[in-house]
């Protein structure tokens, strides 16, 4: 009986882990097709990769997994991670807006303050120097 919850509980953090890659990369693949769009002066295509980034920012939706995916010595970071989430949803609705405006700089502006977003809570997380 303790192997089976055990090996219940690895797969199901294995699961999470492989959700949260997923997750990511399908984030990364946004943020691309977003700065192509800017590029492009493609308005579309920034609003697809905006919605893209969007229904893949799940963190603040998933506490729980997200304290699990990292490592324990840094699990307390969680609250980090959560607040980089919002406020990438945040600057993400931005963008939405300033687009509709055609506020363009405003939109990019905004952009950037997803990747640094990002950035911040990987450097964190991964203990860059």
């Amino acid at each position: 009986m303790k192997k089976i919850i055990i090996t219940t509980l690895i797969c199901s953090g294995l699961l999470v882990a492989a959700d949260r890659f997923s997750d990511m990369k399908n984030m990364e693949d946004a943020l691309v097709e977003i700065q192509k769009g800017f590029l492009y002066t493609n308005k579309d295509m920034v609003k697809s990769g905006v919605k893209t980034l969007k229904e893949n920012n799940k963190m603040d939706a998933h506490i729980d997994a997200v304290k699990s995916y990292l490592p324990k010595e840094k699990q307390n970071l969680f609250k980090n991670a959560i607040k980089e989430a919002k406020s990438i949803n945040t600057n993400a609705d931005v963008i939405m807006k300033s687009i509709e405006a055609k506020e363009y700089s405003k939109a990019h502006d905004s952009y950037a303050k997803i990747l640094n977003s990002c950035t911040h809570c990987h450097l964190v997380v991964r203990n860059w120097k």
